[in-house]
Parts: structure tokens; sequence; C-alpha cells
């Protein structure tokens, strides 16, 4: 992050919700905090949206000396199209040993 950007883990997604994208009824949740031997702390975020936890969609935020230093994050964006089925038919299966 640029050096004029000083946000702590604690404000970043209040402070940058436009930049994600996200709206009033997101909310992430805390799932874990550590610390490792260089002194840079992780949080591991879930998004969740009107309460509903949205799978795959993990943030983690490493901060170093008070502020924000990297965010990775993985995520699905959803599908535009109207009719969401998926690309393969329920019926096919897949050559796998425990098939």
């Amino acid at each position: 992050m640029r050096d004029e950007l000083k946000i702590a883990a604690r404000d970043f997604f209040t402070d940058c919700k436009a930049a994600l994208g996200t709206v009033a009824r997101d909310e992430f949740r805390l799932l874990r905090t550590n610390t490792d031997d260089l002194g840079m702390t992780h949080y591991r975020y879930q998004q969740y949206y009107r309460g509903y936890r949205i799978e795959g969609a993990l943030y983690t935020l490493h901060e170093q000396q008070g502020r924000v230093a990297r965010l990775m994050a993985a995520f699905c964006l959803p599908s535009r199209r109207k009719n969401r089925r998926l690309p393969w038919r329920r019926k096919k299966r897949f050559n796998t040993p425990w098939n």
C-alpha cells in the first residue's frame, strides 16, 4: 500500500467499502488472528450478506506497524447469466479412482 495510506485492519472494511464494492448489508466477521515472527499480524475474515455466509469469500489482511500492508482475497463473482445452471449435467460422472 502507499505510504500515505494508514488504514488499520479494524477499520479496513468500513473505510474501503466503496473500493471493495460492498453494500450496507455486507458484513465481515473475524475468523482468526495470528502474529508471525516478523511482527506482522494476519487477520482472516469471512464475508456475510444479510447474515448469510458467502461461500468462498475469504479475506486475509496483513497488518504491520499498525497499518494494512497487504490484502489477499478469495471470492467468486455471481453469474450474470439468467439461467444459472451448471455447464454440465448432473448425470455426468467423472472418472476417478473411487467411482
